[in-house]
């Protein structure tokens, strides 16, 4: 099986030489081996090996799953996983990697620096000087690659993520959790500010004297690039997009969000996914929705005092005992309803379901837990639920028979999609401190 490369941006190749070892007791599988390792701009990272080095194996599969040790010319320590086998390029052996470790990790390193993909300098900052931010104790610069610019045609022409800009992180850590949190709570800030996933496929720690001391790369997930704008309005067609200095205003209330309520900042995710023009429009719209239903859920799963029940489940329990019996009995006798017809309408989760608060309820108590006012909110609310009530159980739009039931003016399908999109923007942008923008 021959494997072509992808045509991506390379951001990183070296080589090393090793061994590869058994993934159950580190025995090793055949001899001293050369390779080299490319990243590129996506995160995707390959190992290369001669396949005349490995002919000893009977299959090249056999070593998904293993790891390779070895050492690059620096003298550095080098640690893989490979995450399966790809086929040959040539005359060599291509695996993709899970993970690479280089050096020996420590907390005693003056600057760390990351690959960061996707990221577009505004129109009013010369990427060649960079951008400066600060973030509690530790002061974050942006700059940008050298061929910035080739970068961000190949960003618009593929929408494929691909590394633009690098990161660098000045200050002292207690902990190698204190430092991943706030890496991804930095990187979840520029991704709120841009509306695209901003993500590092590789991280060094560096001296003061600018000596690596170690590095990360390949374990991150990366998503397409979207250049769309955000709180689009539905029938202007008319966005925004927010600028990299109320980075200061955003990270604290993202850094509070996940500390409280969202420890995998899978809201944002959600919302950035949501984003990505790839799918149907039903689909995307579906996705807007499931952000709501996410944060909803969230709130509520805290113990903030948020119902989910209109009565206790304990009471609605001895209700169903004493009622449903009762009402059995009335439809099949009184009623002559068919048993089969009377088994599924007396059912016990139907019968629960009718307990459950109704999702606009649910939406105005999270949306006041939080703090969150927005614009003429009590019709947005309402049409936000009544299209969202649409997708979900029909899977299809409100129609202009539905408008006209309501009162409304009705909206093409393309329309309501762009009101959901906006109403979630909204609640995003509010919950996350940029609402001054609005």
């Amino acid at each position: 099986m021959d494997f072509n490369c992808p045509m991506e941006f390379s951001a990183d190749v070296m080589c090393a030489t090793g061994r590869f070892d058994s993934k159950e007791n580190s025995i090793s599988i055949g001899g001293v081996v050369n390779v080299q390792i490319e990243q590129y701009g996506s995160g995707t990272t390959f190992l290369y090996c001669k396949a005349d080095q490995i002919s000893a194996l009977d299959n090249p599969e056999r070593l998904r799953g293993r790891t390779f040790i070895g050492s690059i010319a620096r003298g550095m320590q080098i640690q893989t996983r490979l995450r399966q086998y790809l086929g040959i390029k040539g005359d060599r052996h291509c695996f993709e990697v899970q993970f690479a470790a280089l050096g020996q990790k420590t907390l005693h390193f003056t600057e760390l620096r990351l690959d960061l993909t996707n990221l577009v300098f505004p129109d009013d900052i010369n990427p060649k000087q960079g951008y400066t931010l600060e973030a509690g104790d530790h002061q974050i610069t942006l700059s940008a690659f050298e061929d910035y610019f080739d970068r961000l045609w190949h960003l618009s022409q593929t929408g494929s993520p691909t590394v633009t800009s690098v990161m660098s992180i000045r200050g002292e850590w207690r902990s190698f959790v204190e430092l991943d949190n706030a890496v991804r709570e930095f990187c979840t800030t520029l991704s709120l500010l841009q509306g695209t996933k901003i993500e590092w496929i590789c991280r060094t720690a560096y001296t003061k004297d600018g000596s690596p001391v170690w590095a990360e790369f390949g374990g991150t997930r990366t998503k397409p690039y979207t250049t769309f704008f955000v709180c689009v309005h539905p029938t202007e067609h008319v966005g925004m997009r927010l600028p990299l200095r109320s980075f200061s205003d955003c990270f604290p209330r993202v850094a509070s969000f996940h500390l409280t309520y969202d420890s995998e900042h899978r809201i944002v995710n959600a919302w950035l996914d949501a984003r990505l023009q790839i799918d149907y429009l039903e689909a995307r719209t579906l996705k807007y929705v499931v952000v709501m239903e996410a944060l909803c859920s969230m709130i509520e799963s805290t113990g903030t005092g948020l119902k989910a029940t209109y009565i206790s489940k304990k009471h609605w329990r001895q209700t169903r005992d004493e009622f449903l019996p009762k009402i059995q009995d009335y439809l099949s006798a009184c009623l002559g309803v068919a048993s089969e017809n009377v088994k599924d309408v007396c059912d016990t989760n139907a019968w629960s379901h009718l307990n459950r608060v109704a999702f606009r309820r649910k939406l105005i108590e999270c949306l006041r837990h939080l703090g969150i006012t927005l614009r003429d909110s009590q019709n947005r609310v309402k049409l936000f639920t009544q299209i969202r009530n649409s997708i979900v159980h029909n899977f299809r739009y409100m129609t202009d028979v539905d408008f006209e039931e309501l009162n409304w003016i009705a909206m093409s399908p393309q329309e309501q999609h762009l009101f959901v999109a906006d109403f979630v923007d909204e609640v995003l942008l509010r919950l996350f401190g940029l609402g001054n923008h609005l």
